[in-house]
């Protein structure tokens, strides 16, 4: 999934307004990339490491993942619960909102939004998992979300608008302490549709940093530290 109405924005075109087709200048920046690749990260450890590992939880991995999001997300009743039994301490998460690290941030992430949005629901279109009990599991997950703004919201009081816009999120999972927990996320909202249908204006997402050569991490194989947390 690619973030096009922030892409065209830094280039000056409204994908909301605009009704032409893009910029003469667009054109010419998108030719400039024609020379780059990412040959480099092929020599990365894109695939987990440890050879014929055992993995056990595979076969539960997609449910584990659908489940965990209904216990955040649609439950009634211990969610903070739900997200201290599925979500590691420091978990860490990287989106189209910028960076949250920690559970509290979580919790609040998740009480914020659901308070926005009570009948809030994220509708899961697939999961899919990869990986091994050894060097843990990355996931994916698109979904679709709806909802309607009829409490505050981080941008003001209810609207009172309704809104459906698509999502995606890759996560890595591994064992701590005995469960399988959530350790780090990458999501990317469709948050341009989003806040368009909230009747506010569409704003450029937070730069994120660019890595080449470099896997994100946490990564295969990762384990929680023991004593002090420390940081990726």
């Amino acid at each position: 999934m690619i973030d096009f109405p922030a892409l065209f924005k830094q280039f000056g075109v409204d994908l909301f307004t605009r009704t032409g087709p893009p910029a003469v200048e667009v054109a010419q920046q998108l030719e400039s990339s024609a020379d780059y690749n990412n040959d480099c990260m092929i020599d990365t450890q894109l695939n987990p490491p440890t050879k014929d590992a055992p993995q056990t939880f595979l076969e539960e991995c997609a449910a584990w993942v659908i489940k965990s999001t209904d216990a955040v997300w649609h439950a009634t009743e211990g969610v903070n619960e739900a997200i201290e039994e599925y979500f590691y301490e420091d978990w860490f998460s990287s989106s189209d909102a910028g960076i949250l690290r920690g559970l509290d941030a979580l919790k609040e992430l998740v009480r914020s939004k659901r308070t926005a949005f009570p009948d809030l629901k994220i509708h899961v279109t697939d999961a899919l998992c990869h990986g091994n009990d050894i060097d843990g599991y990355k996931t994916t997950m698109p979904d679709i979300l709806t909802g309607t703004n009829t409490g505050p919201s981080d941008f003001g009081p209810a609207t009172n608008r309704s809104v459906i816009y698509r999502g995606i999120a890759v996560c890595y999972v591994q064992k701590v302490q005995g469960r399988w927990q959530y350790v780090a996320e990458w999501v990317l909202h469709d948050s341009a549709t989003y806040l368009k249908q909230m009747g506010f204006k569409a704003k450029i997402a937070p730069k994120p940093e660019i890595r080449d050569c470099k896997q994100n991490t946490p990564s295969w194989g990762w384990q929680a530290p023991e004593g002090p947390i420390l940081m990726f």
